[in-house]
C-alpha cells in the first residue's frame, strides 16, 4: 500500500528537493532515481525549471515502478537496470507512460489528453509482457499496424486512432532519442463526410420538430448554427459562467476549444430567449445541459441524433448527407451569401487557409463583437 506521491521543494536555496510518500506504512523520501535503477537526479539541475521537470519525471517513474510491483528494485538488479536504460533506452511500457507525463506538462485540453491516455492503455493492453519490456527502439512496425487493424471499421475511426498513437509514439521516441516509426503505418482513405447544408425553410421545419421531440438536442443545434460552436465539445461543455453581458456573449478560454485560443462568440436573440431562463438559476461552474458541475457523456448528442435520425429521414425532415454539423455549414453558406467575402468567412470560422474554409467549418476566432452581431445567422 502507498499514498500519493508528492513533490517537495526546499524552503531555501541550500535545501534539496525530493518525492515524498508512504509505502507499506513507512514514510519514504526519494531524492534520485537510484532505488529504481534510473539516472534521474533533480538536485543536480542547472535551473529551477529543469529541476522541476526532473522531479516530475522522477515522480512518474516511481509511480510506474510501484504500480508494477518493482519498487524498490532488488539491490543486485539496480546496476543492470541502470546500464540497460543507459545503453538501450526505456522499455516500451515505461516509454509510453513517460510520453503521457510529458504531454501533461503542456497543459493540453482535457479531451486531447483523454484520447492520448485511452490509446496508451489500449496499445499497452494489446502488447504481450515480453513486448512491454522491450527497449522502445525495438518496437516493430508490424505489431503497431496489427494493433491499428482493430479500429478499421471506418476510415475516420482508423485515422483518428492512428493519429493519437502517432503522437504518443513520436513523443516516446524523442524521450529515447530514436526515430519514430509511427508515421510509417498504413493510412486508410475514405469518403469525406459531406455535412450537406440545409435549405432555410427545411431547417426551420427540422428545428421546430426537434423542439417538440428533444429540447436539449434542439438547443445544441441552435448553438451549432447561431454561434458556430462544435456540438460534441464546445456546446456540450457550456457553463453558466461562460455567458457574459446578459447572455449576449460566450467567452471560451484556450483550454475550452480546439483552437487553443481565447474566443468570444455572439449569442443571437433567438438563443438568448431560451438560455436565459434555463441558466439563471445555475451557478457559474454548472453545465447548462447537466445542471451540475459535471459534463454529460461526450457522445450525448451523437446518441440523441442517431436515435432520431431514422424518424427524421422518414418524415423528410432530413437528407442522408445532413448531420448536426450541417447546421454550421448552413451558417457559413448564409454568411457568404450575405457578404460574398470568403476572407471574412475565413475570419469568422478561424481557419488557417481559404482551402480549409471551402471544405470545412470550424470555430470562430476572437474578434470584434459588433462584427459578430452584424453577420450572425438569423432564423
Amino acid at each position: 500500500m502507498h499514498t500519493d506521491l508528492k513533490i517537495k521543494l526546499p524552503k531555501n536555496e541550500d535545501g534539496r528537493a525530493y518525492i515524498e510518500f508512504y509505502f507499506n506504512g513507512k514514510r519514504i523520501r526519494e531524492y534520485t532515481g537510484r532505488s529504481i535503477g534510473l539516472p534521474i537526479e533533480p538536485n543536480k539541475a542547472k535551473s529551477n525549471e529543469q529541476r522541476l521537470e526532473l522531479l516530475m519525471e522522477l515522480k512518474s517513474a516511481l509511480s510506474i515502478h510501484i504500480k508494477q510491483g518493482k519498487y524498490p528494485l532488488e539491490p543486485e538488479k539496480l546496476p543492470r537496470v541502470a546500464e540497460a536504460v543507459k545503453e538501450f533506452g526505456y522499455p516500451v511500457e515505461e516509454s509510453l507512460l513517460r510520453a503521457i507525463v510529458n504531454k501533461e506538462k503542456l497543459k493540453l485540453s482535457k479531451r486531447y489528453m483523454s484520447d492520448l491516455k485511452e490509446i496508451q492503455l489500449q496499445f499497452t493492453s494489446f502488447l504481450n509482457e515480453n513486448e512491454k519490456r522491450l527497449p522502445f527502439k525495438d518496437l516493430r512496425l508490424e505489431r503497431i499496424e496489427e494493433f491499428l487493424t482493430k479500429f478499421s471499421s471506418s476510415s475516420t475511426y482508423y485515422m483518428k486512432k492512428r493519429s493519437d498513437l502517432s503522437i504518443l509514439l513520436t513523443t516516446a521516441a524523442k524521450i529515447n532519442n530514436c526515430r519514430s516509426i509511427a508515421r510509417d503505418t498504413q493510412t486508410m482513405k475514405g469518403k469525406a463526410t459531406l455535412h450537406k447544408a440545409y435549405e432555410k425553410s427545411a431547417m426551420r421545419k427540422l428545428l421546430s420538430y426537434l423542439k417538440t421531440r428533444d429540447k436539449q438536442l434542439h438547443l445544441c443545434c441552435l448553438f451549432t448554427y447561431g454561434c458556430w460552436l462544435r456540438p460534441h465539445v464546445e456546446v456540450l461543455s457550456l457553463r453558466k459562467g461562460q455567458f457574459k453581458s446578459d447572455y449576449t456573449e460566450i467567452h471560451l478560454s484556450g483550454g475550452e476549444n480546439k483552437s487553443g485560443k481565447v474566443r468570444v462568440v455572439y449569442v443571437p436573440e433567438y438563443i438568448r430567449t431560451i438560455i436565459k431562463p434555463l441558466a439563471d438559476d445555475l451557478s457559474d461552474n454548472e453545465n447548462i445541459f447537466s445542471g451540475s458541475s459535471a459534463n454529460l457523456n461526450r457522445f450525448f448528442f451523437t446518441t440523441k441524433w442517431k436515435r432520431l435520425r431514422a424518424e427524421l429521414l422518414l418524415k423528410n425532415l432530413l437528407e442522408p448527407d445532413q448531420t448536426i454539423y450541417s447546421f454550421r455549414h448552413t451558417a457559413a453558406v448564409e454568411v457568404y451569401k450575405k457578404t460574398k467575402d470568403i476572407y471574412l468567412l475565413q475570419r469568422l470560422m478561424g481557419h488557417s487557409s481559404i482551402t480549409v474554409t471551402q471544405k470545412y467549418l470550424r470555430s470562430l476566432g476572437q474578434f470584434d463583437i459588433q462584427e459578430l452581431m452584424n453577420h450572425s445567422p438569423t432564423l
